[in-house]
C-alpha cells in the first residue's frame, strides 16, 4: 500500500471526525473561521503527503526498504506526530 493512501486513509477519518463536531446532521453549521478552517484541512492533507512522499521517495532512493519506510509512516508515533501537527494546525484556523 503507499504512503499517500495511508496518509489519506489517516487524513479521512480525522475529517469525518472533525465535521462530526462542526456539522449537525446533513446541515452545516456557521462556523467562526469556518473557511479558514475548510482551506486548512485540504491544504494540511495535500502538504503533509506529498512532503511525505518526496521523503519516502529519496529514502528508497537512498537504498531503504519501502515496506520500512512505510512502517515508520504508519506506527502510533507516526499518526501522534501527524496529529499533533492537524490539531495544531485547526486551532490556529479556527482562531483557538
Amino acid at each position: 500500500e503507499d504512503i499517500i493512501e495511508i496518509e489519506v486513509r489517516q487524513s479521512k477519518k480525522v475529517v469525518e471526525e472533525t465535521r462530526s463536531v462542526y456539522f449537525d446532521g446533513d446541515r452545516s453549521v456557521k462556523l467562526e473561521n469556518g473557511d479558514k478552517i475548510r482551506d486548512f484541512l485540504g491544504e494540511y492533507i495535500q502538504k503533509t503527503a506529498s512532503a511525505d512522499r518526496a521523503a519516502v521517495e529519496e529514502r528508497v532512493a537512498d537504498g531503504e526498504e519501502r515496506s520500512a519506510i512505510i512502517n515508520s509512516y504508519t506506527d502510533d508515533s507516526a499518526f501522534e506526530k501527524w496529529y499533533e501537527g492537524f490539531s495544531t494546525g485547526l486551532d490556529m484556523a479556527a482562531g483557538k
